[in-house]
């Protein structure tokens, strides 16, 4: 549930941070919950703040995750151009940077913008991507994530017994 209970418990975890490091951490799971609650304004707001912050204090992972969150709320705001401006860069970093996990997690969300911009061809390569980092790593989660956007972005294009296949 990520009700009022959830939001407090953010904000404790935001009152209980005594160094710079747990500050950020405390701000990321502060934006995560908002974009999860679909507020998505604060969730582009406090990322847009880690994003600010990461570099200084943490490094480039966190500010991959908070890139992330920033690039979720866009698109769910349909600002899907600043989304890519975002996502785009990342992905390429990414494969070089980036663990597995947090590598797959980017190319989802760089799919998604890929396919609410209706370039469909890029976000297949996408899913496809982190569909295959996925399952060579055994990362279950994440591999029925990028199947079933795999699947959905593949049906855009027609190809509904491909999509089957995936889904």
């Amino acid at each position: 549930d990520l009700g009022e209970a959830t939001l407090e418990s953010v904000h404790a975890l935001e009152a209980a941070a005594r160094d710079d490091g747990q500050r950020l951490l405390a701000l990321l799971k502060k934006a995560e919950c908002r974009d999860n609650r679909s507020e998505s304004e604060a969730a582009v707001e406090a990322g847009r703040e880690g994003l600010e912050l990461s570099p200084k204090a943490s490094g480039p992972d966190l500010a991959a995750q908070f890139s992330m969150v920033v690039g979720a709320g866009l698109c769910e705001l349909r600002r899907v151009d600043e989304a890519l401006a975002l996502l785009e860069p990342l992905g390429d970093w990414s494969r070089e940077n980036l663990a597995s996990r947090p590598r797959v997690d980017v190319f989802v969300h760089l799919g998604i913008a890929f396919d609410l911009a209706n370039r469909l061809g890029d976000a297949l390569g996408a899913f496809e991507y982190a569909r295959k980092v996925a399952a060579a790593q055994g990362h279950k989660d994440l591999l029925a994530t990028a199947l079933s956007n795999l699947a959905t972005t593949t049906s855009k294009r027609g190809h509904l017994a491909r999509a089957v296949d995936f889904g």
